[in-house]
């Protein structure tokens, strides 16, 4: 597994152009659609990651063969053992590229509202959460979330799968789908990075964690 990130504040005008320059056609277009110039800054940086972890695994960027399935979820094309995910918030882009299929999401510490914790939570996390003191309640609204959004990312699935339909076991490290029976499980690496984000990267299989975490440079 490789893991590669960001920080789009490093990134100057001058930087940005040259990157954009590079990057797909398809990437730039989209780039171009965006009003805040953050928003088109993390969309280039995402591709520029890929391709950079593509070459260091493939020793090729086959960007030709990089296609999106019916949910949205980027793929190389006619590859069994590349597999990759990308995610940003606020200030960071990360990308993981795996050997198998893969989710990664990073979220920036904010407040969820109790609407949107109904919306997201199930009974099992929402028990979780109330064992929790309330400071730490909060930030672990957020860390359940990101567990959660990347194993529906893992799945490939988009906003199709609906978010009651698993739940996530924080102390486990393990994400439980309820739509199979028996139920099936995925497992999930999750930490608080850079003081202000949580990063979650799911996987079917346990991986080295200390690898991962060396990578990340905590």
């Amino acid at each position: 597994m490789k893991l590669k990130f960001y920080n789009i504040t490093e990134l100057s005008e001058q930087q940005y152009e040259k990157y954009y320059q590079k990057v797909s056609p398809s990437c730039r277009e989209r780039a171009d659609r965006f009003r805040q110039k953050a928003d088109a800054y993390r969309h280039v940086m995402g591709e520029v990651l890929l391709f950079s972890c593509m070459e260091e695994v493939l020793g090729k960027v086959p960007v030709d063969k990089i296609e999106r399935n019916e949910y949205g979820k980027p793929y190389v094309k006619g590859s069994d053992d590349f597999f990759f995910n990308i995610s940003h918030s606020g200030d960071y882009v990360v990308v993981v590229c795996h050997n198998e299929p893969v989710g990664v999401d990073i979220q920036e510490m904010r407040t969820i509202s109790p609407a949107m914790v109904k919306k997201i939570f199930t009974k099992e996390e929402v028990t979780y959460l109330a064992s929790l003191s309330e400071k730490e309640r909060e930030r672990h609204k957020i860390m359940l979330w990101s567990m959660k959004e990347s194993y529906i990312k893992y799945l490939g699935l988009g906003l199709s799968r609906e978010m009651d339909t698993f739940f996530v076991d924080a102390k486990r490290g393990k994400a439980v789908d309820m739509k199979d029976c028996p139920p099936k499980e995925a497992e999930i690496f999750v930490t608080l990075w850079k003081e202000n984000y949580y990063l979650s990267i799911c996987t079917k299989n346990p991986w080295d964690q200390d690898e991962i975490r060396r990578q990340m440079g905590i």
